[in-house]
C-alpha cells in the first residue's frame, strides 16, 4: 500500500508515523513548512518526501491520498484541484458536512475521515503515534467511491489500530457540535474566567482547561463551518447551567444530587 500525505502537522505528522510502522506500507509526505517536513523525514528515513504538493497529486503510485490540513485549504482544494482517479481520496477535518458537499459536487473518489482522537499541541510538538489507538475514527462515503473503497479504508484504520466507525456527515457534525466543538468553547470561557483568580489552581483546573488551549486558528474554521450546530449545543448548555444556579439559589440540594447523579 502506498500513501500520500498533504500536511504533516499534528494529525498529517501523527499518521505518517504510526503508517510507518508497517512494512507494506509506503509513505509520500509533503507540507508546506521545510522544517516540519525535515522532522518527518528524519523521524521516518524510509518516506518519500515530494517536492511540492502537484508531484503528489499526480503521483501514479499511490493508493490514498490523505488531505491532512485546516478545513478552509481542505475545501479549496477539493473545489479546485485535479485528482487522480487511481487514488482514493481522503481528509481528516473536524467538520464533515461541507466537507462532503464539495466532494460530491466534482463526483470525486472521496471517503470523508474524521478520527476522534488529538492533543492541544501544534505542528510536530503534537506527534504521536499511538493517538488514535482504540479510538473512533469517523468516515462518510462520497457519492464517487468505487466497490471496495470502503474496504480499503477500513484496512488502512485498522492499520492505525482505530475503529472504523461510518457515519451520516450531518449526525457526526452535530454531535461533534456538542462533544468537541462546544466543549472546546466551555474550556476556553472557564480559562478566560478564572485567568486572574488562578492563585490556587489544581488538576481539576488544568484538566478541564486543556481543550481551550488547543490551536485557536483550527477552532476558528471549525467554529466557521459548523455554526449553525455549535449555537444549538451551546444554547443547551446555557440551559443546564442555568437550571444549576437555579438549584444554589433556591438551595434545592435534592435537586443538585439528582442533577449530579448522586441521588
Amino acid at each position: 500500500m502506498m500513501v500520500g500525505i498533504i500536511g504533516c502537522g499534528q494529525i498529517g505528522g501523527s499518521i505518517a508515523l504510526k503508517l510507518s510502522e508497517t512494512d507494506d506500507v509506503d509513505l509520500v509526505i509533503y507540507d508546506k513548512d521545510p522544517e516540519t517536513l525535515e522532522l518527518l523525514k528524519n523521524r521516518i528515513p524510509k518516506a518519500i518526501v515530494a517536492n511540492d504538493q502537484r508531484e503528489i497529486l499526480e503521483d501514479e503510485r499511490l493508493d490514498f491520498l490523505i488531505l491532512a490540513i485546516p478545513i478552509g485549504e481542505c475545501i479549496k482544494m477539493l473545489e479546485r484541484e485535479e485528482f487522480l482517479s487511481s487514488y482514493i481520496l481522503m481528509d481528516v477535518c473536524s467538520v464533515k458536512g461541507i466537507i462532503m458537499d464539495t466532494a460530491n459536487k466534482r463526483n470525486l473518489r472521496f471517503i470523508g475521515g474524521h478520527p476522534i482522537a488529538g492533543n492541544e499541541r501544534m505542528g510536530p510538538d503534537g506527534w504521536d503515534k499511538e493517538m488514535f489507538k482504540q479510538r473512533k475514527f469517523c468516515v462518510c462515503k462520497g457519492v464517487g467511491v468505487l466497490d471496495g473503497d470502503l474496504k480499503k479504508s477500513i484496512d488502512l484504520i485498522e492499520r492505525l489500530e482505530a475503529m472504523f466507525y461510518e457515519i451520516d456527515p450531518q449526525n457526526h457534525d452535530e454531535l461533534l457540535g456538542y462533544t468537541s466543538h462546544m466543549t472546546y468553547l466551555v474550556s476556553l470561557a472557564l480559562r478566560l474566567t478564572c485567568e486572574d483568580h488562578s492563585a490556587l489552581a489544581g488538576p481539576g483546573y488544568q484538566s478541564t482547561t486543556r481543550v481551550g488551549r488547543q490551536n485557536p486558528n483550527m477552532s476558528l474554521e471549525i467554529l466557521k463551518f459548523n455554526k449553525e450546530n455549535v449555537l444549538n449545543s451551546l444554547e443547551k448548555f446555557k440551559e443546564s447551567l442555568n437550571d444549576l444556579e437555579r438549584v444554589i439559589e433556591h438551595e434545592d440540594w435534592e435537586k443538585f444530587l439528582k442533577l449530579a447523579g448522586g441521588g
